[in-house]
């Protein structure tokens, strides 16, 4: 069965907030655009930029701009049935 969009987000963008909150929860601070893209296996980093984008406009996240690693989670990922 594919996944389907759940609460807004589409399957590549719950990827990338669950992602956020794992590497969050092994560091103790938000990860880099860079640790985002390895732990999803994208090359570029304008794919992870413009998800994080999408994940702000939504309520998901929360991006400061004036410190680096400034994500905050606001609300977790909705869960996919695969």
């Amino acid at each position: 069965m594919s996944r389907q969009k759940t609460d807004g987000l589409t399957p590549r963008q719950c990827d990338t907030l669950n992602a956020i909150v794992k590497l969050k929860g092994a560091k103790g601070y938000p990860p880099s655009q860079s640790e985002i893209a390895g732990e999803l296996s994208i090359n570029g980093l304008a794919a992870v930029r413009h998800h994080i984008a999408e994940l702000c406009r939504k309520g998901y996240l929360e991006h400061d701009f004036n410190i680096q690693r400034g994500l905050r989670v606001l609300k977790t990922a909705p869960v996919f049935s695969k």
